[in-house]
């Protein structure tokens, strides 16, 4: 085979190489794009729940005590009765101890929490919350676990 013919080889194969090599990767940018459009509908929780709107809790240590907020609020027109309940715990080993527990449950669309509690220093704390919606007798919960703070 002359040179000439090898080159026009080579260069079809490369052609050809750099095609397939792209082809995925550009499927997956059209796949990308087509899933941030059908996920960023789904990052508010509202969509994706029937009878929870939406839900929060902070957490914070300062001078020795933790603070503790949270809140549920269920969807309009359909949440009868709203709860939560907020769990400050220690690390201990590899496990978590609740030491203060608030709650709260109200009739309506919204249950709040409000607290503080003294810690110790040098130890590792965190707030499991559990937030309910209710629609008369059935519900739907979700569980949130805030930030590990270090006292």
């Amino acid at each position: 085979m002359n040179s000439k013919v090898k080159t026009l080889i080579s260069g079809v194969c490369l052609s050809a190489s750099l095609l397939a090599a792209a082809m995925p990767q550009a499927m997956a940018l059209e796949d990308s794009a087509h899933t941030e459009q059908t996920c960023a509908a789904q990052t508010i929780v509202a969509p994706c729940m029937d009878y929870i709107n939406d839900a929060d809790i902070t957490f914070s240590i300062s001078g020795g005590k933790a603070y503790v907020d949270g809140w549920v609020r269920g969807q309009n027109g359909i949440a009868t009765r709203c709860k939560i309940t907020a769990n400050l715990q220690v690390k201990n080993g590899l496990s978590w101890s609740t030491v203060k527990t608030w709650s709260d449950d109200q009739n309506g669309r919204k249950a709040s929490i409000s607290g503080s509690y003294s810690v110790s220093s040098g130890k590792t704390y965190r707030v499991s919350a559990v937030v309910t919606a209710y629609k008369g007798s059935l519900s739907e919960s979700k569980t949130m676990i805030s930030k590990t703070i270090k006292a």
